[in-house]
Parts: structure tokens; C-alpha cells; sequence
């Protein structure tokens, strides 16, 4: 018989369990600070104790089987008193764990055991189920969720044809909600109000055939995930033009606090006895402001201030890293040179396609710094006019051929500009097997993005 199984109706459903007869009330096994009746146990733990035994549904009583019904209610008591005990020893046992330090093969074990878990459901249930920090922990890690005792319903609906007004993006943004966070460009002079992604859109953030396909579908999904800024709504090109290409990891940032908000941990090797480490880690902690510079923590703080009134943020937009220049002249050519934070219209449309054009590696270093150079004027010197050279391939070219001291004059500026910004990581790192400490860590804040959702896609739900 074909049944549709509605998982969030029946977790809806379960909140409060309660078989009554007359003063008596039946309640599932809880544990400290148990609101509602899921129970989340090791998968091992449970398997022998559930092997031979069939769903319990007690559905009421009839007086002639009252003497029937407080045989099978003494049974489901004792039952109860079972599972309890199971649940007070696996508590008891991960105490005992936490003061001492396992080898590697125990290490491997706990987090086998923890790779499947199952939830236990009533499902004559009333109400929402409610799980405590232990057992939000053992499902975020799990792999595979098995739930047990789910309701079948009926998913019978009225179905009408043709397409929603406004097409399907416009219904998904009624239907489909993700969390919301606030983020400050330093580089491009403004704020902005990011939302979460969905796992294939993660995905496809690194998709495409080249490094410029690439780029441009990132910053496409980037721009469709905004939801404002400080600086009003801008369509694709507009965005691309006003947002600087060093802000890249801001808004990669943002997706990844919008996402998955939550508390979770990182699997990273000690770098003395190479053993593994899960290091608990919270998403917004990542962001590490101490290790802000005196530059950005002013232009952070006058962005911020000026965000409230679009005329104050444009402003501040206007004269940010993005839209302004520091012109220079070089030691030895006398060349003068516009350097300043490129936009990402500029990097996919400029730099990148004359990269691909510039494939040897003897060109990399003029590639790099020609990102932060915009423009390049050259002396005629007939009659003291400048040249103005502004095509990106034109500017490696002479870039690949200025005297040290000329390099050594842009490379300076040019640090100036890639100091402004953040920096990701984790702080207090010890190893719990050799005890070696770190007191920071960088982080790829892209790469943990991506690792975070293969980590969601990966789980199960049976």
C-alpha cells in the first residue's frame, strides 16, 4: 500500500506524549533538560534493545479489559525504566570520556558510533519535539538519521495549472526563506544584507568551463542573494561596477553565517603530531576583529555610521577604495601610475580575459600586481603630453618590464591597498593527544563554505 510519510508534521506532532488512564500518565524516558519526547541515541547502542520489538500504540481502554490494560501498562513502564537507564549510562560514560585523552583508534571509534543515529518518535503524539544540546549535537554530526514511528498522513492537495504570476522566482521567495546576515565591504564603501544558499547553489559557485566562467557565476549567485545595501538596489552590472574584487571573502562570509549559523566543529591536523583535531567552532567567531588593522577599523566604523541615510552612505561609497584612485610616479620611468581596489567588473571583463591571453608563468607577478593598478600615463616626450594606457594586457606588458625600483615603489602601494579588509580563523588551539598549542590559525573562509556543505549534503534521513 502506497503511503506518503510526512517527516515534519509527525516531529510537529510529537511534542508532548501522553497515554493517560484515569490519574496515571505515561511519559517517555527524558534526561536532563528534556522538553519534548525524541530521544537521540547511538545507533549501536540501540540495536539489540530495539531488534525484536514492535511499535506500541496505546489507543485507549475498555472496562472489561482494564485488568488486560494494566498488565501491558506495567510492561511499558518497565520499558520506560529501561531506556532511562540506558540514557543515564551513555550520559555517564561521555563524562567520563571528557577527563581523559584517547589514542587515535578511540577517537575513530566515538565518531563511527555517532555517524548513525535514531530518533524515537510517539506517533500518537500531540505538539513539536523538542531536543536538548546533546542531541542537536549527535544529529549535526550523524550521517544518517533513522526515525522511527513516523504517522502516515494524507497528502492529498487541489492542484491548479499554468504558471504562478510573477514566474517562479517569485513564489520561491514567499515558499523558500533562509536566514539573513549583515555584512560591512571595507573595499567597496558600503553594507550589505546577504541570505543563505541552498546546497546546489553552493555548488555551483566554483562551476564553469573557465577561470572566467567561473568568476562570473560566482558574483552572479552573490548579487541574486543580496537583499539590500546601504547604497540602494543595483542591478547585475551596477553591482559588479560599485563592489570591489578584495571583498570577495566578505560576502563568501555572509552565505556562510546565513547558511549554517550554527554552533558546529572543524576537523584540522595538529601540526606537531599530525593527529586530528575537532575543534568546536562558532561561525560568526570566524571573523576575526582583533586582528583588525587601525585603516579598517576607521573606514569599517565611517561606513557603518554613515549607513542609516542613502544620500550619507553614497557618500561614503563615493570615497571608499573602490571609486578612488592614489596617483604616483615611478622613481625610475617617471611613469605616473593610478593604482586603487579594482571592481569586479573590471577583474571578469579586464583582467581575467587578458590573463588567459598571458598563460606563461613568467607574466604571474605583472598579473598580480596589475590588479590593483587601473591606469598608466606615459610621456611623449616630443611635447610633454601623456599617454594613457588604461587595456589590462597593455599593462602587464609594461609592468613585466619596469626596473626593480619602479616594482618596489608599486608593490609598496599596492600592500597598502590588500591590508584593508579581514582576516578568518580559529584562536587557543591545543592538541588534545601531544598538547601543542596555537595561539591563531587562518582560515579559507571559500574552502569552509564548501566543506560545510558537503557535510549537510552528505546526511541521510531513513
Amino acid at each position: 500500500m502506497d503511503t506518503n510519510i510526512n517527516f515534519e508534521e509527525a516531529m510537529t506532532n510529537a511534542k508532548e506524549i501522553t497515554n493517560r488512564t484515569e490519574d496515571k500518565v505515561i511519559r517517555p524516558a527524558i534526561v536532563e533538560n528534556y522538553e519534548g519526547p525524541g530521544i537521540v541515541v547511538n545507533k549501536d547502542e540501540v540495536d539489540a534493545d530495539l531488534k525484536n520489538k514492535q511499535p506500541m500504540v496505546v489507543t485507549g481502554v475498555v472496562k472489561d479489559s482494564q485488568d488486560n490494560f494494566s498488565k501491558t501498562l506495567q510492561g511499558i513502564n518497565d520499558e520506560i525504566a529501561e531506556e532511562k537507564r540506558l540514557a543515564e549510562e551513555l550520559l555517564r560514560k561521555k563524562e567520563e570520556m571528557a577527563h581523559l585523552v584517547k589514542d587515535e583508534e578511540e577517537v575513530d571509534e566515538r565518531t563511527e558510533k555517532i555517524n548513525e543515529v535514531i530518533v524515537l518518535l510517539d506517533k500518537q503524539g500531540i505538539g513539536s519535539v523538542i531536543f536538548d544540546d546533546q542531541e542537536k549535537e549527535k544529529l549535526k554530526k550523524s550521517k544518517v538519521i533513522h526515525i522511527k514511528e513516523v504517522e502516515n498522513v494524507n497528502l492529498d492537495i487541489k492542484v491548479k495549472k499554468g504558471r504562478p504570476s510573477g514566474g517562479i522566482s517569485s513564489i520561491l521567495k514567499r515558499n523558500v526563506s533562509f536566514n539573513n546576515t549583515s555584512i560591512v565591504l571595507p573595499n567597496s564603501g558600503y553594507t550589505a544584507v546577504i541570505k543563505g544558499c541552498s546546497p546546489f547553489e553552493i555548488t555551483a559557485l566554483r562551476s564553469g568551463e573557465n577561470v572566467v566562467d567561473m568568476m562570473t557565476n560566482k558574483w552572479s549567485l552573490i548579487h541574486s542573494k543580496i537583499v539590500s545595501t546601504s547604497i540602494g538596489d543595483m542591478d547585475y552590472d551596477t553591482f559588479l561596477k560599485n563592489t570591489s574584487y578584495f571583498d570577495d571573502s566578505v560576502f563568501i562570509y555572509g552565505i556562510l553565517c546565513a547558511t549554517f549559523p550554527d554552533v558546529d566543529s572543524l576537523d584540522i591536523t595538529c601540526p606537531a603530531c599530525k593527529k586530528s583535531i575537532d575543534f568546536p567552532y562558532a561561525v560568526k567567531g570566524l571573523l576575526r576583529a582583533e586582528r583588525m588593522n587601525d585603516k579598517t577599523v576607521d573606514i569599517i566604523t565611517n561606513i557603518i555610521d554613515n549607513s542609516f541615510i542613502l544620500e550619507d552612505a553614497k557618500r561614503v561609497h563615493e570615497e571608499s577604495e573602490v571609486c578612488t584612485a592614489t596617483r604616483i610616479r615611478l622613481p625610475d620611468s617617471n611613469m605616473i601610475v593610478d593604482m586603487r581596489s579594482k571592481n569586479v567588473y573590471e577583474f571578469i571583463n579586464s583582467t581575467l580575459t587578458d590573463v588567459v591571453q598571458r598563460k606563461g608563468e613568467r607574466y604571474s607577478h605583472a598579473i598580480m600586481l596589475s590588479s590593483t593598478v587601473s591606469k598608466i600615463f606615459i610621456e611623449d616626450l616630443n611635447d610633454g603630453m601623456y599617454y594613457e594606457i588604461d587595456s589590462t594586457l597593455d599593462i602587464i606588458d609594461i609592468l613585466y618590464q619596469l626596473s626593480n625600483r619602479d616594482i618596489i615603489a608599486l608593490s609598496s602601494y599596492a600592500d597598502k591597498i590588500g591590508t584593508i579588509g579581514f582576516e578568518f580563523g580559529i584562536s587557543d588551539v591545543e592538541c588534545p593527544h601531544c598538547h601543542k598549542k596555537e595561539d591563531y590559525r587562518s582560515i579559507d573562509i571559500e574552502r569552509l563554505l564548501f566543506i560545510e556543505n558537503q557535510r549537510a549534503m552528505e546526511v541521510t534521513v531513513e
